[in-house]
C-alpha cells in the first residue's frame, strides 16, 4: 500500500531548533536517520504489556508512516533482552546502560520478525578482538572491532539476513566482547527512521554522565535526541536548579558527539508523590529555560493534557502504582509527542 507522505517543508520541523531534524527527514529516502531517547522507566517502557505498545515504539512508527519512503520500519532490542548461553553480564553501558559482556565463547541470541537484516551496536578499541554473527543457519560473518585506543561505544555493522522474514539472530563471542545491542530493519537499513529505546528505570538528571552513551550517539549521527527526564528527580526532592544543571550537563554532552536537535519533554506528574518539596510545574520551567538559552533545543510541555490525579485519570492512563502509564497511556503519549514535535 502506498501512502502518502507529509509536506515537512511548509509545516512540519517549523522551529530552528529543529533544523538538524528537518534537514534529516528531508534526506531519510537514501540516509538512515538515527533517534535515540534517554529517559527513565517511562521511557524504557514500564508497564506496556508489549514491547510494540511502548510509547517510544508507537511514535517511531507513527513517524514512519508519515516520512518514511517504504513506510516501514524495525525496532531496537537492547543486548540485555536477548538469550544467552556461556558467562555473559549486562554492564551498565550505552544507551539504556543494558549492554551484555560475552566471555570467550558464550553466545547470546534473538529471534524477531519480520526482519531483514540487523545494525549491531558494540564495543571497539584497547585490543578489542571479532565476534562472529550468524542468522538462522547461513554462513557465520565475522566482525572485527577497531582494536587501537581506549575502549569505546563507537562500534557499529550491518548484516544482511537476505529475505525479509522471521529470523534468529546470534553473535557468538570468539573472544570476550561487549554487545550494547541491536537495530532489526525491516527493508529499511539504507533509509528511513530508526528509533534507539535508551530509557532506564529508577534514573535521574545526573544519571547519565557515562561517556560510553555519548559515543554511540555520536556513532549513529543522531539528528535528533530526546530527553525525557525529571519523574524521580521530583520524587526524590532534587532542587529544580540542580536538576536544570544535569540536564544542561546532558545537552552538552550530546553537543560534544552531534550537530543533534535536542527534545526535551516535560511530562505527567506522577501520582504517588504525595508532599513534594518543589511544584512538578518547577521542573518543567527549568526545561524552558534551557530551550530558550540553546540554538538546538526545542522544549514540549505535554504535562497538562494529564489527570491531575489518579481521582480523575478517566482514561485510565496511570496504572495503579501512580507512576508508569497503562497501554492506554502509552498510546496517549504517543499521539501528544507526534503532534507536538512537528
Amino acid at each position: 500500500m502506498t501512502r502518502k507522505l507529509v509536506d515537512y517543508t511548509s509545516n512540519y520541523f517549523s522551529s530552528p531548533a529543529l533544523a538538524t531534524l528537518k534537514a534529516a527527514v528531508a534526506n531519510i529516502g537514501s540516509v538512515p536517520m538515527w533517534v535515540p531517547i534517554i529517559g527513565s522507566s517511562t521511557t524504557e517502557g514500564g508497564n506496556a504489556l508489549t514491547r510494540e505498545k511502548r510509547y517510544l515504539s508507537r511514535l517511531e512508527k507513527e513517524y514512519q508512516l508519515r516520512f518514511a519512503p517504504n513506510g516501514r520500519g524495525g525496532i531496537w532490542v537492547r543486548a540485555s533482552d536477548w538469550g544467552t548461553t556461556g558467562t555473559t553480564s549486562i554492564v551498565s553501558k550505552g544507551l539504556g546502560n543494558r549492554s551484555r559482556s560475552l566471555a570467550q565463547d558464550a553466545t547470546t541470541s534473538f529471534t524477531y520478525g519480520p526482519a531483514s537484516g540487523y545494525t549491531i551496536s558494540f564495543a571497539e578499541g584497547n585490543n578489542a578482538q571479532p565476534f562472529t554473527v550468524q542468522i538462522d543457519a547461513l554462513t557465520p560473518v565475522t566482525v572485527t572491532p577497531a582494536t587501537s585506543g581506549a575502549t569505546r561505544y563507537t562500534g557499529k555493522v550491518y548484516v544482511d539476513a537476505l529475505t525479509r522474514a522471521r529470523h534468529t539472530i546470534k553473535i557468538t563471542a570468539d573472544n570476550p566482547c561487549i554487545i550494547n545491542g541491536a537495530y532489526i530493519h525491516d527493508g529499511d537499513a539504507t533509509a528511513g527512521i530508526h528509533f534507539i529505546n535508551g530509557g532506564l528505570g529508577g534514573t535521574f538528571a545526573n544519571s547519565f554522565t557515562d561517556a560510553s552513551i555519548y559515543e554511540q550517539i555520536g556513532a549513529f549521527q543522531a539528528p535528533m535526541v530526546g530527553i525525557m527526564i525529571g519523574s524521580n528527580d521530583y520524587n526524590a526532592d532534587v532542587v529544580p536548579a540542580t536538576y536544570k544543571s544535569n540536564v544542561a550537563g546532558m545537552i552538552d554532552l550530546i553537543d560534544s558527539v552531534t550537530t543533534a536537535s535536542i527534545v526535551l519533554i516535560h511530562s505527567y506528574r506522577r501520582f504517588d508523590t504525595s508532599d513534594p518539596a518543589y511544584p512538578w510545574a518547577d521542573y518543567g520551567s527549568k526545561l524552558a529555560e534551557l530551550a530558550a538559552e540553546r540554538y538546538n533545543v526545542f522544549y514540549l510541555d505535554i504535562s497538562a493534557e494529564y489527570p491531575a490525579n489518579q481521582g480523575v485519570d478517566s482514561l485510565n492512563l496511570i496504572d495503579t502504582d501512580g507512576i508508569h502509564q497503562t497501554d492506554t497511556g502509552h498510546e496517549y503519549m504517543e499521539l501528544l509527542l507526534a503532534n507536538g514535535v512537528k
